[in-house]
């Protein structure tokens, strides 16, 4: 099975204006092995992240923000091994789409539409992309994946 990547990053040159570059990558067997890797470990933040905020709210009746659940990556990434292997960056868009999940759940609550669901945890291969903000230090486009 091969893994087929999108790359994609904006250009932003004025403020009504967007410019997107999607670029579709071929990694190798080490590579595919390795971005799994750091897709599984998104997965786990992303579950860690949304079972805090679930407890915080049961317990507590205190909400998480984004600020708060991003100020404890580092605090992650020193007590599990796996996180350190993925850029600081991604872990960040990580708790910033769980925050994006949790404001659509509430718009929706809110407008009162129907029965909005409350963000899932992500089970084993349901968490498929990762996001980099910024190209990685080392990377280059010409043929070849980050290394």
């Amino acid at each position: 099975m091969a893994l087929r990547l999108d790359y994609t990053y904006a250009l932003r040159y004025a403020v009504a204006m967007r410019k997107t570059f999607r670029h579709r990558l071929y990694p190798n067997k080490q590579q595919q092995r390795l971005l799994n890797q750091q897709l599984e470990a998104c997965r786990w933040l992303y579950n860690h992240l949304l079972a805090e905020r679930r407890d915080a709210w049961e317990q507590r009746q205190e909400s998480l923000r984004l600020y708060d659940q991003q100020a404890t990556i580092p605090s992650l990434k020193a007590a599990r091994p796996s996180l350190a292997g993925v850029q600081s960056q991604v872990l960040q868009t990580v708790a910033v789409r769980l925050d994006l999940a949790c404001q659509a759940f509430f718009r929706r609550v809110k407008a009162g539409e129907g029965e909005p669901g409350y963000p899932r945890f992500r089970g084993r291969g349901r968490y498929d992309s990762l996001t980099f903000p910024q190209v990685p230090v080392g990377c280059r486009l010409e043929g070849t994946v980050c290394g």
